[in-house]
């Protein structure tokens, strides 16, 4: 029994700590959560997101992307993503697709803008 009653006892103490000191509940608002700092710009920051396409010099065929926000480049894409192996885009136009897809998941707070396979069919981009 007394036990028992030390151990409700210890919960009690443990509860009362982590709640600020008030068992009621009627203690300090707790702070918001934040996201840990990083070097990418976050979705909300100010800046205008675009997308600028090249064609491959570097052995890769075809084309590429490169999501800018303003004029940093924050995605440097040279190859199709979610495919395997290692080649470009067939066309200009479909390298554009896939990286206003991109941009529009950055501006959604969708991080990291992965794209899938499925996501490249609807968008008609061959593999």
């Amino acid at each position: 029994m007394q036990k028992s009653l030390l151990i409700i006892l210890v919960m009690l103490a443990g509860y009362a700590c982590n709640s600020g000191g008030s068992v009621s509940g009627e203690g300090k608002a707790e702070d918001p959560v934040r996201p840990p700092a990083t070097s990418r710009p976050a979705p909300a920051e100010a800046g205008v997101w675009s997308v600028r396409t090249f064609s491959n010099s570097d052995g890769n065929s075809g084309y590429g992307f490169d999501i800018l926000n303003g004029e940093k480049i924050y995605v440097h894409q040279p190859t199709i993503p979610a495919v395997q192996g290692v080649r470009g885009f067939s066309s200009e136009a479909n390298a554009k697709a896939c990286g206003v897809l991109m941009v529009y998941k950055i501006r959604n707070g969708i991080l990291p803008p992965s794209v899938s396979v499925a996501e490249l069919d609807s968008l008609g981009v061959s593999r």
